[in-house]
């Protein structure tokens, strides 16, 4: 399971207590009957998973490519999987509690350093309603250009995404995805290898346009996490005219 994070939890079950001893090694140190058919690939791991959901509590911490939403694992685990946009029943796992946008921007810069430049990471900026207090959504491989609450806060009985208790959306943060080098114009090719592209910044103007007082954190390829805040709706409309001109598909 490529990125995910599994928990288990123990219950202290008498299935549970079973289960150790027949996973546990005899006396002489030699494995048990089970482990050494499963090292032997007779027995298939689907049955191991299945044995932990049926002892403890198997939970889906961070989402991965197989079990993409986060919560309890179920003996149906097979067939969820298969759903092709399972519904999302757990707030998002959020990073530290930061006093300020500096604090914001330290913090993506160690994150995002951390994480593939191969693919887009994104993710949301929360702040308290009464108290300046933000957190920040671990960040998941996405295309920013599509990303939008619904993708990691569970819904209502009216199908709107719900915020945590308090918080409101004080911005999005996203990397700069990833440009062919071929494609890149043949002047300044440094600043856009470097800095983020035409059409990532169209994008953001688009948010920002619709939603003044947002904020965009935008994740440069060197480490740099550069803020852009309070616009000008005119500079803007400007602005975003200007991409025309870059390549942006949007305006192709």
């Amino acid at each position: 399971m490529i990125g995910g994070l599994i928990s288990y939890t123990l219950k202290d079950s008498g299935f549970e207590q079973e289960l150790s001893r027949q996973l546990g090694r005899k006396p002489d140190g030699r494995l048990q009957s089970f482990e050494s058919l499963y090292e032997k690939g007779a027995v298939p791991g689907s049955i191991l998973i299945l044995l932990a959901v049926a002892a403890g509590e198997v939970v889906t911490v961070v989402p991965g490519n197989l079990w993409r939403v986060r919560g309890e694992l179920k003996a149906s685990w097979r067939k969820d999987i298969l759903e092709q946009n399972p519904p999302i029943g757990l707030m998002p796992v959020c990073g530290p509690i930061l006093k300020d946008a500096r604090e914001v921007a330290r913090y993506l810069h160690t994150k995002m350093q951390k994480l593939s430049t191969t693919q887009q990471q994104v993710g949301i900026v929360l702040k308290h309603k009464t108290q300046k207090v933000f957190v920040v959504t671990l960040p998941v491989a996405s295309d920013y250009a599509t990303f939008n609450r619904e993708a990691l806060f569970p819904k209502d009985h009216h199908g709107n995404p719900m915020l945590p208790e308090t918080f409101r959306v004080h911005g999005f943060y996203h990397s700069m995805n990833p440009v062919p080098v071929n494609r890149l114009p043949s002047t300044d090719v440094e600043l856009y290898k470097n800095f983020f592209s035409p059409t990532d910044m169209r994008v953001g103007l688009g948010r920002v346009a619709l939603a003044p007082h947002h904020r965009l954190f935008l994740c440069t390829p060197d480490g740099a996490v550069l803020r852009f805040a309070k616009p000008e709706s005119e500079g803007v409309r400007r602005l975003g005219g200007g991409c025309r001109g870059l390549g942006c598909p949007l305006y192709e």
